[in-house]
């Protein structure tokens, strides 16, 4: 029960971020020119193929174009920490192979989500000097055929 309240919140996150990301990146950001930047902007990557970028050139994936495009308008550095991976799932429950790659390409669920968020904060010694984080999850818990299928009864949501 507790698995598809998970699924059912991760899949109503994965549409808002999908209805949002539009008016976000349309967004202009202005800066005081008084105030001094003193460090970088730590940016956060957690999730599945889609935010890894599975096959694409570094220069090509999307986490890299928020990089630069964050750059360019804030004037600061930014120092990405990239946990996701191809196959990735949100909690170990939904996987049967239990196989791990130190290759982010090779699609296998684990490490799950959530053990991408326990190696960052293993990582940030202080967690507030994490500033951005981009998420992309569920399309390997749900399967990406169900949310395509307008067909499909929704189930898997119930």
């Amino acid at each position: 029960m507790r698995f598809l309240i998970v699924k059912k919140l991760n899949y109503f996150a994965f549409c808002f971020i999908l209805l949002a990301a539009p008016t976000i990146l349309g967004q202009e950001i202005r800066i005081a020119s008084d105030r001094k930047v003193a460090r970088p902007l730590n940016l956060l990557v957690l999730g599945d193929s889609i935010l890894w970028g599975q096959g694409l050139k570094a220069e090509h994936k999307s986490f890299y174009y928020v990089k630069v495009w964050l750059e360019k308008n804030t004037g600061r550095q930014i120092v990405e920490r990239i946990e996701a991976h191809s196959g990735a799932v949100i909690e170990e429950s939904s996987v049967t192979d239990k196989r791990r790659s130190s290759n982010p390409e090779v699609n296998l669920g684990l490490p799950t989500i959530n053990d991408q968020i326990d190696s960052a904060l293993r990582f940030y010694s202080d967690s507030s000097e994490v500033d951005l984080v981009l998420v992309s999850g569920c399309g390997n818990d749900v399967g990406v055929q169900n949310l395509l299928n307008a067909a499909n009864t929704g189930k898997w949501m119930k």
